[in-house]
């Protein structure tokens, strides 16, 4: 299914509040688990958990929980809630270094397993056509949607598999579901940075418009949005400072209020040296 995403005028998403998230620097994907937030940074294997009255505490996942360099880490950009309450944590897959899978299981979420996840994303360069780049992961029934973000003109695809491939030990089969053209902002193509459901079933993705044509490198950020999967349709809008001016956060992880008029989003700054931002949405016309 090919996909074309229009602006709809009627969309508004307005950052009202912003913080730092002590201690995670690169912010690439974000659950509400247990009562608050939960941030997964990609260049380390730390987790990063804040309550809903700000405290911030870590759990380190292997070694020390220190920020690896590039070759070395785990690159996890996407994260869901299976259906049976765990989570699993995915590596982007855009180099086999970044293959790894993390189930976390139990009160609080605080035990943790990593598999090795080659055979899942062997199937889904085979399905791609190319090296894989995961950004966003839902979990809807018995499926896994997996978001691939793509560089300049490409589209993104939304990959369709069985959830029980994560631990069947077996190769999966992954099939492309739809194919979602880039819109543009200030004439740079936006590709995918997170996938999140939303409470009626439809899937909302984050996308940032960045000035790279490697799937590896990060670029200058020209603006983000915020956009609604609907069917065959899907619409966004660009996501704005509180005072109306476009915003160039490089937000990349997205959890939505049941009521669908706010949420969560998390940045990536691309600075080892600057810690992640959380961010409060208020949006009008999902």
């Amino acid at each position: 299914m090919q996909i074309e995403p229009v602006r709809d005028e009627a969309l508004q998403v307005r950052i009202t509040g912003a913080r730092a998230v002590d201690g995670a620097r690169a912010g690439s994907a974000l659950l509400a688990v247990d009562g608050g937030l939960l941030v997964i940074g990609d260049d380390a294997f730390t987790l990063t958990r804040i309550t809903a009255s700000g405290d911030v505490t870590h759990q380190v996942l292997s070694g020390s929980g220190e920020a690896l360099a590039k070759a070395r880490k785990p690159d996890f950009e996407a994260a869901a809630v299976a259906p049976d309450g765990s989570i699993w944590l995915f590596g982007s897959g855009s180099t086999s270094a970044r293959y790894a899978l993390v189930h976390l299981t139990g009160p609080g979420h605080t035990r943790h397993r990593q598999y090795d996840g080659t055979l899942l994303y062997l199937a889904l360069a085979d399905a791609i056509g190319g090296e894989p780049n995961i950004e966003g992961a839902v979990f809807v029934d018995e499926r896994l949607l997996l978001l691939h973000r793509s560089t300049g003109t490409s589209e993104d695809l939304l990959l369709d598999l069985p959830a029980h491939a994560l631990t069947s030990g077996h190769p999966p089969r992954a099939e492309v579901r739809a194919r979602i053209a880039p819109a543009g902002l200030v004439g740079v193509p936006a590709h995918g940075t997170d996938l999140a459901a939303a409470s009626d079933g439809r899937l909302v993705w984050l996308a940032a418009a960045e000035d790279t044509d490697d799937p590896v490198l990060d670029g200058p950020v020209a603006g983000v949005l915020l956009g609604v999967l609907d069917g065959g349709a899907a619409r966004w809008a660009p996501i704005e400072e509180a005072d109306g001016s476009p915003s160039v956060r490089k937000a990349e992880g997205l959890v939505l209020d049941a009521d669908l008029r706010g949420g969560w989003a998390v940045t990536d700054r691309d600075d080892p040296d600057q810690p992640a931002e959380l961010l409060r949405l208020e949006i009008t016309g999902l």
